[in-house]
């Protein structure tokens, strides 16, 4: 369960408009290390939750995954479709009457060029 977050109920709410706007296809938190990008990030999934959005947070270089890990979890290893297209079923299989799935990557930067790429 994340942990609350005290004095960020504008910033929440604004990420949460952003995130519930059909036309918004990505949200990118920057700023300094420890500033609270991640609790924002996870404040704002529970909420999304909640109402009925699925989320799906990626690993990244930095929590210890390897190359082009990040996108492991949207791939079916039992096919040889296009990496891609699996991707995309697998994101629509996601979708729910509330929304689609919100992908969640820390540290984008850390990311490894092919799942950087694709995100």
């Amino acid at each position: 369960m994340p942990l609350p977050l005290i004095g960020r109920t504008r910033a929440l709410a604004h990420l949460l408009e952003l995130l519930s706007d059909g036309g918004c296809s990505g949200v990118l938190l920057v700023g300094p290390a420890g500033i609270g990008k991640s609790a924002l990030a996870q404040a704002a999934c529970a909420e999304l939750q909640i109402g009925g959005r699925r989320t799906l947070e990626l690993p990244t270089m930095a929590q210890g995954a390897l190359p082009s890990a990040a996108l492991l979890g949207l791939v079916d290893p039992g096919t040889n479709a296009p990496m891609l297209d699996q991707m995309v079923a697998t994101l629509d299989r996601l979708r729910t009457a509330a929304g689609p799935p919100v992908l969640v990557c820390d540290d984008v930067d850390a990311l490894a060029g092919r799942s950087q790429q694709l995100l």
